[in-house]
């Protein structure tokens, strides 16, 4: 009988072990925020009504807070044309376009009347003797690996290249820290560390809710960058806005806990249909009630 039980114990267990890491989609539509665990943190442009300085998220038990980023702080202050040198990263806003564009960056420089300025981009209205590098932070309660991103919105320029240049880079604790202290981008995050995306668009001015995934990413972090990879050059820039993203939890993550699967429970069920054949063959089987 121990034998049997004991068999029945580790097929149960193996069965509810062998399921994947949790997979959580975030989407940023206001259909879908929570008013009970969302938290949208209004920003400097209150009369908008679509400005935000943060947006916390919680699904499936991990909490996801967004932040917009750009390095649009002058680095030499006493410069007479401080716009041409700007380079430390400082925070921005984020500016909620609809259900099916979803969130952009409007950083310092920028108006949320500006176009493309008020997506996440690297253009500037100064044109191509600077420009300021948008990014969306994702910082999450627990380590994870970015699956895939939602394209709500974008638009790519001249040359005849359509690929969207976006990528995603996974960053330390350090890293975040560092941002908004007089770091550049290069201080950071390194381009050779950041997944980058290189699909042609079909149609680059209506990338309306496409999911783009991010299959060759293997970096684990609670912090997550994303945005373009290519600084503006020869008037070749890009924008887009965010509209979702999928998680995984990391190898080892207890964040989620997965419950045992049907098969894991059919598997005892049987087993203990058996012990009952075999015991009552034997005439020994008694139920205590």
């Amino acid at each position: 009988m121990l034998k049997i039980i004991t068999a029945i114990t580790a097929l149960a267990f193996v069965a509810s072990a062998s399921a994947s890491p949790t997979s959580t989609t975030w989407t940023f539509n206001n259909s879908d925020f929570n008013s009970e665990t969302d938290v949208l943190v209004a920003g400097t442009n209150l009369s908008s009504g679509s400005d935000y300085h943060s947006i916390a998220m919680t699904n499936n038990g991990i909490a996801m807070t967004m932040t917009a980023w750009s390095d649009s702080a002058p680095i030499d202050t006493n410069s007479s044309d401080t716009d041409r040198y700007d380079g430390n990263v400082v925070s921005a806003e984020l500016y909620y376009w609809g259900g099916n564009s979803g969130f952009g960056v409007v950083n310092n420089d920028e108006s949320s009347s500006n176009s493309p300025e008020h997506a996440i981009d690297n253009y500037s209205a100064a044109g191509a003797q600077w420009s300021d590098q948008d990014m969306v932070l994702l910082s999450f309660s627990q380590t994870v690996t970015l699956e895939q991103i939602n394209i709500g919105w974008q638009n790519t320029h001249g040359n005849g290249n359509d690929t969207l240049d976006f990528g995603v880079v996974a960053i330390s604790n350090t890293q975040r820290n560092a941002m908004g202290s007089g770091a550049a981008w290069s201080d950071i995050y390194s381009l050779a560390d950041m997944y980058k995306n290189t699909t042609p668009q079909a149609n680059s001015n209506n990338g309306v809710d496409q999911y783009y995934a991010l299959n060759g990413v293997t970096g684990e972090s609670q912090h997550w960058l994303v945005g373009l990879y290519n600084e503006m050059a020869n008037c070749d820039y890009d924008s887009f806005k965010l509209l979702g993203v999928t998680a995984k939890l990391a190898s080892g993550s207890d964040a989620v806990v997965d419950v045992p699967e049907p098969t894991s429970i059919a598997l005892f069920a049987v087993g203990l249909g058996l012990m009952y054949r075999n015991r009552k063959k034997q005439g020994q089987f008694k139920l205590n009630v």
